[in-house]
């Protein structure tokens, strides 16, 4: 029986506060209708300390307050005598100070949060085992109710700061309690409680207090619904190391909190960021859980379900929350990623991440997410520039991404992923939004890095054909939105882009079509570089973006560092690490491949940027005359010796013939240099054709003049030799 007594005391506190509320009250206004010489002097406090009034109160309690005049703010002096008996009373220089002091606004506060921490403690000083579960959850939540309700009655900010603080408290002792219904009970109480208390408007207050409503009533909600949510990770906690599991009534209070603190916002009786702490805290709490179940347990039955409706109802509440407008981006962000970051989880958590319930979540919250950054759009003053509507689609577009590659196989997703840039290119030509043009070069990059991962070119040998097809397609589609976004932006660097990435997946298609030649590997590797050069050399713009301009010269590059390094270094038949087989007629076969075209495109481009790119010309031009002469004293050594280019030791007559080729090659370089000269001395190409020529007819007359010194030199030494001998 201690608990009822403990009680019953606390409804005696209860009622003993609320009479001396009334109580002064009625003291306040009766002060204030009493005209200015009757007001006493505060000296008059100690005079009546002694003084006897228990017949006072009742006096004060049951009669009604006199009716101020109609002419004045103060009535006139009445005569002495004629006044009534209470207003007399209270006039008197040692009544109205002593009872006004002592049945202040601040001792009945005092007193009223003295009755809520009697009695929200009155079940922790009893014999917890008493109560039972449920009895005490009822209690709890009735104290809750009436302390907020009193809280805003009065406007006592102390009384709903214990009544919420004293909830968490509960809220604590339950999950050590490891009751999860009282725990809900009181997270839930607290925030809806603390919201409440926002639409109760304050009044006049003292300066001297401390913690005044309207302090309370602009910071409670936000605190009440920041703390709710982030106390709701314990409860996550608790309930992943049970049995079954389930997440339904954890998952739909933390939902509702999200709910609640989007209406908050809306109401702005609550900061923009409560619903971003709300948003966080519920995407957690399914990420923790789904983190200590994957250890020993599988998810609940119940998690798939919920989980979607948790991601659908963080984006609907983000929409509707409408925060004020410097708080638009922020709160369409965290709605984004976190309903983005539940439909994954959704998908992760079935047992087949290829399975239909997998990748038809993600899609459907693709579409969710792009629909959201619609209406987003319209509350915008420039949608192509606004970042709320961009990170609705630019999660919708993370989602469509996990959605490929959950629904489609290895071989097909270069191909999806190609008509998604399509898509999402059309997207940039019907807003105009930012979002789309870095989702569609996204998409064309993830098309590319799958033509080229080891397990589509693995498969190439077996499945050629189809292969070759997905390859065709692909290209094809990230053509088209390459076309399709430039019509949105004539030259920038999203149509550029797309442009590179389709010419890239061309070239994947002719690697993958090379084996079906039958070629040998020098040819083939050969071919690869071709490839590399021909789509550079297409590629190569006058005009353009920085993509546009840069695009053809590094496909051109990267063809001339392959044929330099990997035909002309490491495989070449004569001094390669390497030695290839040449197999073919001299003049056809695979060294024209590997040199001599090459060398071709190189000095071609080379001619076409010598007007407004003179370094790059230059260099394409010299890597060109080296490929030519690599190919001409390589056509030679095939010549002599065959097949045994690489280990057959050299001739006379083959050096001989080695000397006419540099000799013809100085002579074709002087012959078009006094030409290019006798046209116009002053191009830029023709200078750089004499300096070459000069350079290469000093360097030749030195090298012929050291030979001859060593001629001369092994003559003379080989007589002196024989001499001796003799």
């Amino acid at each position: 029986m201690e608990w009822l007594a403990i009680l019953g005391l606390g409804a005696l506190l209860w009622a003993l506060a609320a009479r001396v509320g009334e109580l002064t009250r009625k003291l306040e206004a009766l002060e204030r209708r009493l005209p200015p010489e009757a007001k006493p002097l505060p000296s008059a406090t100690r005079e009546f300390a002694a003084a006897p009034g228990e017949e006072l109160e009742p006096l004060l309690l049951d009669t009604p307050l006199p009716e101020p005049s109609n002419d004045s703010d103060y009535a006139p002096p009445r005569p002495p005598g004629t006044e009534p008996a209470p207003a007399a009373a209270v006039a008197h220089p040692r009544v109205a100070p002593t009872l006004t002091g002592a049945l202040s606004p601040i001792q009945a506060q005092a007193l009223g949060v003295l009755v809520i921490l009697v009695a929200l403690l009155a079940p922790q000083f009893t014999a917890r085992t008493l109560w039972p579960p449920t009895g005490l959850t009822l209690y709890l939540a009735a104290v809750a109710v009436a302390g907020f309700a009193v809280s805003a009655w009065r406007r006592w900010a102390w009384a709903a700061a214990i009544t919420a603080l004293g909830l968490y408290c509960w809220f604590a002792a339950a999950i050590a309690a490891d009751d999860l219904r009282r725990a809900l009970t009181m997270v839930s109480l607290a925030a809806v409680g603390g919201v409440s208390l926002a639409f109760r408007k304050p009044a006049a207050e003292a300066a001297a207090e401390r913690l005044r409503w309207s302090r309370l009533q602009a910071e409670l909600p936000t605190a009440a619904l920041s703390a709710s949510s982030v106390l709701m990770l314990w409860a996550w906690v608790s309930i992943a190391d049970t049995g079954s599991g389930s997440v339904a009534r954890v998952a739909w209070v933390a939902t509702m909190l999200v709910a609640l603190a989007a209406a908050s916002v809306r109401a702005r009786v609550a900061a923009a960021a409560t619903f971003a702490v709300s948003a966080i805290a519920l995407a957690l709490g399914f990420s923790v859980y789904l983190a200590l179940r994957a250890d020993f347990l599988r998810p609940s039955a119940d998690f798939y379900p919920f989980i979607l409706f948790a991601a659908l109802a963080i984006a609907i509440a983000a929409m509707l929350a409408r925060p004020h407008r410097g708080s638009r981006t922020i709160t369409a962000a965290t709605g984004a990623v976190c309903a983005a970051l539940l439909a994954a989880l959704a998908a992760v958590s079935r047992p087949n991440w290829h399975e239909p319930a997998a990748w038809a979540a993600l899609f459907s919250a693709a579409a969710i997410l792009f629909t959201m950054a619609l209406f987003s759009a319209r509350e915008a003053r420039d949608a192509k520039r606004d970042l709320a509507a961009a990170t609705w689609a630019g999660a919708g577009a993370a989602l469509l991404f996990l959605g490929i590659e959950s629904a489609l196989p290895s071989s097909l997703r270069a191909a999806a992923y190609g008509g998604a840039s399509l898509a999402l290119a059309a997207g940039l030509a019907w807003r105009g939004w930012a979002a789309f043009r870095f989702a569609a070069l996204s998409a064309a990059g993830f098309a590319v890095a799958h033509a080229l991962s080891r397990d589509f070119i693995d498969a190439a040998p077996q499945f050629s054909a189809a292969l070759l097809l997905v390859a065709v397609a692909t290209a094809a589609f990230v053509f088209a939105a390459s076309a399709v976004a430039a019509r949105a932006e004539p030259r920038g660097y999203g149509s550029e882009g797309l442009g590179a990435a389709g010419v890239i997946l061309v070239l994947i298609g002719v690697f993958l079509a090379l084996p079906w030649a039958s070629l040998d590997g020098f040819a083939e590797s050969s071919l690869r570089a071709l490839a590399l050069m021909a789509a550079g050399h297409i590629t190569l713009q006058r005009e353009g973006g920085f993509i546009a301009r840069w695009r053809g010269q590094v496909l051109l590059g990267l063809g001339l560092v392959h044929a330099l390094i990997a035909q002309a270094i490491a495989a070449h038949p004569w001094w390669g690490l390497e030695p290839a087989a040449i197999v073919g007629p001299p003049l056809f076969n695979g060294l024209e491949l590997a040199f001599a075209a090459p060398a071709a495109l190189s000095l071609a481009a080379s001619a076409r940027l010598y007007a407004r790119q003179r370094n790059a010309a230059r260099i394409y031009a010299s890597i060109g005359g080296v490929l030519g002469l690599v190919w001409a004293l390589s056509e030679v050594r095939r010549m002599f010796h065959g097949a045994a280019m690489a280990t057959a030791p050299s001739g006379l007559a083959e050096v001989a013939c080695y000397a006419l080729i540099f000799l013809a090659g100085l002579l074709a370089l002087r012959l078009l240099s006094r030409r290019r000269s006798a046209a116009g001395a002053d191009a830029p190409f023709t200078q750089d054709l004499v300096r070459i020529a000069d350079g290469a007819a000093w360097l030749w007359m030195r090298v012929v003049r050291s030979l001859t010194l060593a001629l001369a030199w092994a003559a003379r030494r080989g007589a002196a030799v024989t001499r001796s001998r003799e």
